[in-house]
């Protein structure tokens, strides 16, 4: 007996649009990827983690590449990056319909803060029982302390809950702690896999 429904965020709930972050990055600095992008990769690690703030990572990454910090870093990630995000409405239903059920609902996601804030405004982070967010709980997956950290939040074990994510490395972690785990390929197959490991 399910008795919870664990929800990676960006690509399951929420389509996700590939907007290539680092390219624009680089852009702003006028800097080939290549040699910017290591850089990017470390200092987005720590601020989805909350270790840094999204300042600070402009501030660092300004620092490490010798050039001082692009007027407009402030829109690269609230107005660029998420200006193709798009809920799925499925899924929403599905959520409705699970919670119709007494099926708990939560996210477990590795997010940065400024989509956090989008995700936020738009009110998309409502209907679940509870969020769990990189930047909040220190921890990102596929490290399998997040996903223990959610099971000993809720007082649940592994085998009662479904968890959903887009990407395969993130279910290794889930399936090793019992829980069932379902590929997310398009909104309409989640509903469906769902509802077939429930029935």
């Amino acid at each position: 007996m399910f008795k919870a429904v664990v929800f990676d965020f960006g690509g399951v709930v929420r389509g996700i649009g590939h907007t290539g972050s680092r390219q624009m990055i680089a852009e702003l600095y006028g800097l080939p990827l290549d040699q910017i992008g290591a850089s990017i990769q470390k200092l987005a690690y720590q601020m989805s983690v909350g270790k840094i703030t999204e300042a600070e990572f402009w501030t660092l990454l300004s620092e490490s590449v010798g050039k001082p910090k692009p007027g407009e870093w402030k829109k690269l990630w609230h107005e660029r990056t998420t200006k193709d995000f798009k809920i799925n409405i499925p899924i929403v239903e599905l959520v409705k319909n699970l919670k119709s059920q007494k099926i708990q609902c939560f996210v477990l996601s590795n997010t940065i803060p400024p989509h956090v804030e989008f995700n936020r405004a738009q009110g998309w982070y409502e209907m679940f029982d509870k969020v769990y967010l990189s930047v909040d709980i220190g921890l990102r997956k596929p490290d399998i302390k997040a996903y223990e950290y959610v099971l000993k939040d809720q007082d649940l074990k592994g085998e009662e809950c479904i968890y959903i994510d887009d990407l395969e490395e993130n279910l290794v972690p889930a399936r090793e702690l019992g829980m069932k785990t379902i590929l997310a390929v398009d909104p309409d197959q989640v509903v469906k896999d769902v509802m077939a490991a429930l029935n």
